[in-house]
């Protein structure tokens, strides 16, 4: 049985939703560990927030919002970043690792806030959200200033492709599957150099998970034409 098929019958059969998510619980703590940048167990409030996320996420899934299990993480990444807005604004202190800081004896600390009267931007909530996001692809986001085109014409092309594998449910699918540019669709159908998609794959997957995210401040950053894609 398809996977789409599953979360279709899942929401109208209690039954059948506790088995699916009872199958899917490895791909829910993979999540929540890459979200929170730690190890995740069950008795973490992150975990909870990741769990109830996937459940509503089976709750509202339809086929054309494509493969699910990218429709899944995406649902769970922006709660678990609402969550931790919540958070920084009653605490004032952010404590997950992938935005810590080491102090002079070279130790990890907490990223604490300076200012007590601000709250952490949108922007390094975006950035935390796709460092996650980032991870199982193998790319560090900060390899990405590197990956960039140097060039005004190859990012324009970079742009392009972005734009076609956004749109195509099936390619940009498999993208989130198989970890992979579908090099070869791409090429039969823009007019763009093979160079382009193998020395800019980086900038390319960053893109893609940009512009097809939650990630309004990014998206400016990648293409300052992006709310035209509407």
């Amino acid at each position: 049985m398809e996977i789409a098929e599953k979360v279709m019958r899942a929401q109208t059969d209690d039954a059948l939703r506790e088995l699916f998510i009872k199958e899917n619980m490895a791909f829910i703590y993979s999540c929540a560990a890459q979200a929170a940048g730690h190890f995740v167990d069950e008795s973490d409030d992150i975990f909870s927030v990741a769990f109830t996320a996937f459940n509503d996420a089976v709750s509202s899934y339809e086929e054309r919002k494509g493969y699910f299990h990218s429709f899944a993480k995406s649902c769970i990444y922006n709660r678990i970043k609402d969550y931790y807005r919540v958070k920084i604004r009653h605490n004032r202190v952010v404590p997950f690792s992938s935005l810590s800081t080491k102090n002079d004896n070279g130790e990890e600390t907490e990223f604490e806030i300076e200012d007590k009267n601000t709250e952490m931007s949108e922007t390094a909530l975006e950035i935390f959200s796709l460092k996650s996001e980032l991870a199982p692809f193998g790319i560090s986001f900060f390899e990405l200033p590197k990956a960039a085109p140097k060039f005004r014409k190859t990012r324009v092309a970079c742009v392009e492709i972005v734009k076609y594998i956004v749109r195509e449910k099936e390619l940009l699918a498999s993208v989130y599957e198989k970890k992979t540019l579908p090099v070869k669709q791409v090429l039969s159908t823009l007019n763009v150099n093979k160079k382009v998609l193998e020395r800019h794959r980086k900038y390319l997957i960053m893109g893609i998970l940009i512009m097809n995210g939650n990630y309004e401040i990014l998206s400016e950053y990648f293409d300052p034409e992006y709310r035209r894609w509407q």
